[in-house]
């Protein structure tokens, strides 16, 4: 079945879903195409759970090391656990944030990977969208007067350095350790480097920066 919309945004993320946002409130026809969840990398496996983290690193490190500021406190540990419950409760509620924001803005959301068509027989007009839905129901076909891009990153691998999950990492597995390394080896020394260097270091883990 096709669905025709004023414009049609493919990436829930920050772009995505804001964008989406104005287009409701400017009295467009608006629908989102998101294969994961609504809020993209930087509410899933970005941004928010590393702002989390790095906030509980620096509670440890200040309180580890109180003395300097005539505070005694004895032995501080780590409950790992509970900082990554403590994360997954500040994304999930951001989450239901958006998800009640598109329904605030009466915006469509399709679960799915969208493609966009260029003309053919299974295409009234170039530019209609087609989306595999998650669920494997039928395809959906989005007919926009106006496509927004918003496809959002991805960790970048290296030739021989293969994720593997457990050994070698990108900030996708990092933000689902089940317990702290002894140590820990980064490739990248720009922002997203730094920060999970100095959030490790924070949490008495040793780090080396390539």
């Amino acid at each position: 079945m096709a669905h025709e919309y004023d414009v049609v945004i493919v990436g829930g993320g920050p772009g995505g879903y804001v964008a989406a946002i104005r287009a409701s409130q400017l009295g467009l026809k608006t629908a989102i195409v998101e294969k994961e969840k609504l809020g993209g990398i930087c509410l899933h496996k970005g941004c928010i759970p590393t702002k989390a983290l790095l906030r509980s690193a620096e509670v440890y490190h200040q309180t580890k090391n109180s003395m300097d500021y005539g505070i005694i406190s004895n032995e501080v540990s780590i409950n790992f656990s509970k900082v990554q419950e403590r994360k997954s409760e500040i994304v999930q509620n951001l989450y239901k944030g958006v998800q009640f924001l598109m329904k605030k803005g009466k915006i469509d959301v399709y679960e799915g990977i969208g493609r966009i068509l260029g003309p053919s027989i299974f295409s009234p007009i170039p530019g209609t969208i087609s989306v595999e839905m998650n669920d494997g129901s039928e395809n959906e076909i989005l007919i926009p007067k106006n496509v927004i891009i918003a496809t959002g990153s991805r960790p970048k691998t290296l030739p021989g350095l293969e994720i593997d999950g457990k050994y070698v990492l990108s900030s996708d597995e990092a933000l689902t350790l089940e317990k702290l390394p002894k140590s820990l080896l980064i490739v990248g020394g720009g922002v997203i480097g730094v920060e999970w260097a100095s959030m490790m270091s924070d949490f008495g883990v040793e780090v080396t920066i390539v």
